[in-house]
């Protein structure tokens, strides 16, 4: 991949693959080009030289919804939630079934999660499975119930239990 943003160099020639049941952790220093990177394969930006293969096939990732259609979703570092509503109404805001959430928490380790306590109240590494949770295509309502072939990290927090990715690289030409 790459990308410049005028005459910056925000990517050169940066490549990343991920196989089915691998565990990777997207690191570096400040400005190395991590978040450019997760934007360009989850179609936030376009990469101004490179593919993304998903299943081998090249794949053009022009917006964020056509990535969440082939399964490639972003975990930004903190949690997207609402410090003052409950669980629940967290899980409402975010289009998350609460049932579907329970169990893949619990899937997680996490079984007795009161959903009416406030998100401010929770520790920070609940947070994250929550927020992972509440992203995962299996806790949707609607009809895109298919399972994230590929998640990224921008960096590894603790209590980060479980990522995976099913078949998706990125490279440059």
């Amino acid at each position: 991949m790459a990308k410049r943003f005028d005459s910056v160099v925000a990517l050169k020639a940066a490549a990343l693959q991920v196989r089915p049941g691998e565990v990777h952790g997207l690191m570096g220093s400040n400005g190395a080009g991590k978040s450019t990177l997760v934007k360009i394969i989850t179609g936030v930006f376009p990469a101004d030289g490179g593919q993304i293969l998903v299943k081998r096939r090249a794949s053009l990732l022009p917006l964020p919804r056509g990535a969440r259609s082939a399964g490639i979703v972003s975990v930004y570092q903190d949690p997207a939630l609402v410090p003052d509503l409950t669980v629940a109404q967290n899980m409402r805001l975010a289009g998350a079934s609460v049932e579907a959430v329970r169990k893949w928490l619990a899937e997680l380790g996490v079984v007795r999660l009161d959903f009416s306590i406030l998100v401010r109240d929770l520790p920070y590494p609940t947070l994250r499975l929550i927020d992972l949770a509440a992203r995962s295509r299996r806790s949707r309502r609607s009809s895109c119930s298919t399972k994230s072939r590929l998640r990224f990290r921008r960096t590894c927090p603790s209590g980060f239990t479980r990522w995976s990715g099913t078949g998706a690289s990125a490279t440059t030409p």
